[in-house]
């Protein structure tokens, strides 16, 4: 079974970016999807549609690429290595992403 990214993210990573003190807005961008997710933190998390005033980073990739990152099944830093995953913006709040897949 083919697991959708978005269905990862809520199970598994959304609860824990919840309680990880991270802050800030992403930009997700997935590769043959028409419109970009905003995903914001801020003691909760939200993955939304309209675009944000504000936005700290970017996360760029496939929806099978970013599924398996959300998994576990591949790092940020293979990700990025592979240009498999792209990120770009604030340092601190890419890094605090990172070490959370990292954990995951």
């Amino acid at each position: 079974m083919k697991r959708d990214w978005q269905t990862t993210f809520s199970e598994r990573i959304a609860p824990r970016l919840a309680s990880s003190g991270l802050h800030g807005t992403l930009k997700v961008v997935v590769e043959g999807e028409p419109k970009p997710y905003y995903l914001k933190l801020n003691g909760t998390v939200r993955l939304e549609a309209t675009p944000p005033k504000k936005l700290d980073g970017i996360v760029r990739g496939s929806a099978e690429d970013l599924e398996a990152l959300l998994a576990g099944r591949m790092s940020l830093s293979d990700g990025m290595l592979t240009e498999r995953i792209g990120v770009s913006g604030d340092v601190q709040l890419v890094l605090g992403l990172g070490r959370l897949l990292g954990a995951a």
